[in-house]
């Protein structure tokens, strides 16, 4: 139809404006769709996650300190795998905004954490409830031992990160210990895990910090994706 072209605001994929003498808004040409999805300008790109850092087989360390955060993006996650090094102990999770050092008062976090744990031959399960104000998360601990050494996994997310008017929340999925194979009906026998956390703080965070409480990261892979805009 004359009058309709890719690009134009009055295009049926550009801005929709009222009907002139030259123009019918709501009217598009199959050349127009064509021509901006070559271009890639339509429909819009669909958003998907960058890792922005990884931490593998991290040598023993105590610590795992993601402190190259760009704030261009919607939402973080952190994925951890890890062979379960074998010993009990949890993660503590330490936020940091505009360049400081991480937050370690634990009355400025909240957590609560939820666990169904007895996946065994006594055909019966229970359920678990944490609440805390400390920086555990989640609030039981994983991962955990597992003498037959399968792998766990969990991951972090963490929503509006780079927000500065409102206070920080995020949430987590997981398994805790011997999810695969345990027998007991007793919460030291692990299962799925949930947990929500949330910080007290308005500022961007910048850092993020991974902390075991007595063990070491070894034998975990760990890393840091962004959801691009």
């Amino acid at each position: 139809m004359p009058g309709i072209s890719a690009g134009k605001t009055w295009s049926r994929i550009g801005a929709e404006v009222a009907p002139t003498s030259s123009a019918a808004s709501g009217v598009w040409q199959m050349e127009e769709v064509a021509e901006n999805v070559g271009a890639g300008t339509w429909p819009a790109p669909m958003a998907d996650y960058e890792a922005i850092e990884t931490f593998q087989d991290a040598a023993f360390a105590a610590t795992i300190t993601f402190d190259l955060i760009p704030a261009t993006y919607t939402m973080l996650k952190i994925v951890v795998y890890s062979n379960r090094y074998s010993a009990d102990y949890t993660t503590e999770v330490d936020l940091a905004t505009g360049g400081g050092s991480p937050d370690t008062t634990d009355s400025n976090y909240g957590s609560q954490t939820y666990l169904t744990h007895g996946w065994g031959s006594t055909g019966s399960s229970s359920f678990t409830q944490t609440t805390s104000a400390w920086r555990k998360y989640p609030g039981e601990s994983f991962p955990n031992y597992s003498s037959t050494g399968y792998p766990s996994a969990g991951m972090y997310t963490f929503p509006a990160y780079s927000s500065t008017t409102q206070d920080k929340a995020s949430w987590f999925m997981g398994s805790s210990r011997d999810t695969q194979t345990a027998g007991g009906t007793a919460s030291g026998d692990g299962g799925p895990l949930k947990a929500y956390y949330w910080w007290n703080n308005a500022g961007a965070i910048d850092r993020i910090d991974l902390v075991t409480s007595g063990n070491s990261f070894n034998g975990y892979t760990v890393t840091l994706f962004g959801l691009a805009p």
